[in-house]
């Protein structure tokens, strides 16, 4: 649900990130964007702008920093 939010928030529709976030957070309460980032150590240089990007959407849907 995360993934989902992170992209109604790159396609614009914010208040459909929001309400995705906000269902994905009672299902995972406590979830931030410090501790769902996945292990970048010795992944490609792609991969990491990737995730940060997706990482980035979601803080965007609201997704506590920490």
């Amino acid at each position: 649900m995360m993934l989902l939010a992170a992209a109604y928030q790159r396609l614009g529709r914010q208040a459909e990130a929001e309400a995705t976030l906000t269902k994905a957070l009672t299902l995972r309460p406590g979830t931030t964007a410090a501790n769902v980032a996945p292990p970048t150590t010795g992944a490609s240089p792609v991969f990491v702008a990737a995730s940060a990007r997706v990482i980035a959407a979601m803080v965007g849907a609201g997704l506590p920093e920490r």
